[in-house]
């Protein structure tokens, strides 16, 4: 429902921010001392195991016949010989600065030979969809070659939707002279849209974000960048691995990383609305930026229209919220798809909104189906309960005292929505009815797309209907309608009831939910793992592993750690399965998950 002009601008916004981007430098390795790579820039990736590639390296820590720098080039260099039970040893280290859109360069000459795999890519920092892991976060895969494939490179881009293992991934190569003889530039160029990659200032591979969700675009958050040489594996060994080519050298003369001026995020604010109310979007301030809206034909601006911030005043019919951002140097564009509530399939389950404060049954989620009211990750009910039949949500019978269903077999990735109606504008303690018998489960609660509760952790109760509640305050919510979704981060509980309260942080006696700081890697893993936690002080902490049965596997204590705590912790010897790391220091916890491969 647009008019034909905003069509058109629409095309022309787009047209001018993919020929005029800016660059800012925001981080840079130009590889100009001598020695190991700069710990203040880098981290190891460390093992072996075949890193799910069934690869035949050990990947090495500060080890410099495998990673140094001298006359100015990074070198990476793969060595026949044997090492901590593999045949070959290699390096893989990975930036500790990360970057959501801009753009990411290298200049570098790869490696010759029969049996090399060597690669610059780009990983998420955290987990937020999905199966927290690989492929629903994304993976970004700038410039892959293999020696056996001379002078063709790859770039591809891995999603929930679109990857390998599906034989869908999208992925496309280039054909270029000289490869491993002489240097050659390759870039990703990245924002919200799409993202374009280049040897030589050359696209050869666009990926659009078509605005369907993260299943197929999970790539709106910061990535790091990993720069590796694998020897062997799936791809690089397809044609076995020549003996003679050893030592392999991937050279690198520089890797940098650009931005556009500012902050540049997608633009907040609620996907789903009533009609003829009032809803804030908003981006990021920056100096000197000119800020121009556009909306459907049938809803309008209340106050200013040319901030970082407005307020709509939404219509009747569903549209786009369109930002045209223009800088001295050139634009930035950003949509966002919006839903009017009286045109959805979607009601509150007893006909009317949830009153708040008040207590929210779990199982009485909205009506509107799969995707509208909900998002489950197994197909049917899983549960024992007859309640809500022909609904894909996992409900069974409850043997709490106050209750007779729950929601069962919460898996990660998953959410459900309440049409609520909030009394008045106030600081409001929620109360989750929970049991569990697994450590590390994760949830968070988004009033209109706005994360009201952060992170909540699911404690072990002892049993899946032994049953506790977990108080969290939150700091305020909004009066009126809205779009109440619970949000699963990691699963493994069962949820009877959410009961909101008027009050502070006083009433519930607990400590503000801690931001999760805490990443693993690699993960999935067969053989080891590296973890590494920003803490907020040097006070002693305890480290423990956690089975799926609630069982500690592993434990130990850190006296007086880093604010940069890092560990190495073999897990050869663990069982496949999920497993959660739990850092505790000064009545502080934070948690992860592993899956451990065969």
């Amino acid at each position: 429902m647009k008019t034909t002009v905003f069509l058109s601008l629409l095309l022309i916004f787009i047209s001018l921010k993919t020929s005029a981007q800016c660059k800012v430098l925001v981080w840079a390795d130009e590889f100009d001392q001598n020695g190991l790579p700069d710990a203040q820039k880098w981290k190891y990736e460390v093992g072996g195991g075949g890193w799910g590639n069934n690869e035949l390296q050990y990947y090495t820590s500060a080890r410099s016949e495998n990673s140094r720098i001298e006359n100015g080039n990074l070198i990476i260099e793969a060595r026949k010989e044997a090492y901590q039970g593999s045949q070959y040893t290699s390096a893989r280290i990975s930036t500790k600065f990360a970057i959501t859109y801009g753009r990411v360069e290298m200049k570098a000459k790869l490696p010759h030979g029969r049996g090399t795999w060597a690669a610059m890519w780009m990983y998420p920092n955290q987990s937020g969809y999905g199966n927290g892991g690989w492929p629903d976060n994304g993976e970004i895969d700038i410039m892959e070659y293999v020696g056996h494939d001379s002078n063709v490179v790859h770039a591809s881009a891995h999603s929930n939707a679109y990857n390998w293992k599906n034989n869908n991934v999208k992925t496309n190569w280039q054909k270029t002279p000289g490869l491993e003889s002489g240097f050659h530039i390759y870039a990703l160029e990245w924002d919200s849209l799409k993202m374009n990659f280049y040897v030589d200032d050359i696209k050869y591979m666009s990926v659009s974000n078509d605005g369907s969700g993260w299943q197929e675009w999970p790539f709106n958050k910061d990535f790091h960048l990993i720069l590796n040489m694998a020897i062997g594996g799936s791809w690089g060994g397809e044609k076995g691995v020549d003996p003679a080519i050893f030592p392999a050298q991937y050279v690198i003369d520089y890797v940098r990383m650009y931005s556009s001026p500012g902050t540049y995020l997608p633009i907040s604010g609620p996907s789903k609305v009533f009609s003829d109310s009032v809803y804030t979007y908003s981006v990021p301030q920056n100096d000197g930026d000119v800020y121009q809206w556009t909306l459907p034909k049938d809803a309008s601006i209340v106050g200013t229209s040319d901030s970082s911030v407005i307020k709509v005043k939404w219509g009747s019919g569903d549209g786009k919220v369109f930002l045209n951002i223009a800088k001295t140097c050139g634009y930035y564009s950003d949509s966002l798809n919006v839903f009017v509530y009286d045109t959805l399939s979607q009601q509150p389950f007893n006909t009317k909104p949830w009153p708040i404060p008040g207590k929210i049954e779990a199982e009485d989620f909205d009506i509107g189906g799969e995707g509208r009211a909900y998002f489950d990750n197994s197909v049917g009910n899983a549960g024992t309960s007859s309640y809500r039949d022909g609904e894909e949500v996992d409900i069974e019978k409850c043997m709490d005292s106050d209750s007779t269903q729950n929601l069962g077999w919460i898996a990660d990735g998953e959410w459900l929505e309440y049409t609520v109606d909030v009394d008045s504008s106030a600081e409001y303690n929620f109360l989750f009815r929970v049991a569990s018998v697994s450590t590390g489960a994760v949830l968070h609660v988004e009033m209109n797309g706005v994360d009201v509760t952060g992170k909540v952790f699911v404690p072990n109760t002892g049993g899946w209907q032994t049953w506790q509640t977990k108080k969290v305050f939150s700091k305020s919510v909004q009066k009126g309608k809205q779009f109440m979704r619970i949000v699963i981060e990691s699963g493994g509980f069962n949820l009877n009831y959410v009961e909101v309260k008027k009050g502070t942080l006083s009433d519930v006696g607990i400590e503000k939910n801690e931001k999760a700081l805490l990443s693993v890697f690699p993960n999935p893993t067969q053989r080891g793992v590296q973890i590494n936690c920003e803490l907020s002080g040097n006070e002693d902490l305890s480290l423990s592993i956690i089975n799926n049965l609630g069982q500690e596997v592993y434990q130990k204590t850190e006296f007086n750690p880093s604010l940069n705590f890092q560990t190495e912790i073999d897990v050869s010897s663990f069982s496949a399965g999920i497993y959660f790391v739990k850092i505790q220091q000064a009545g502080k916890m934070y948690t992860s998950k592993i899956v451990k491969q065969n």
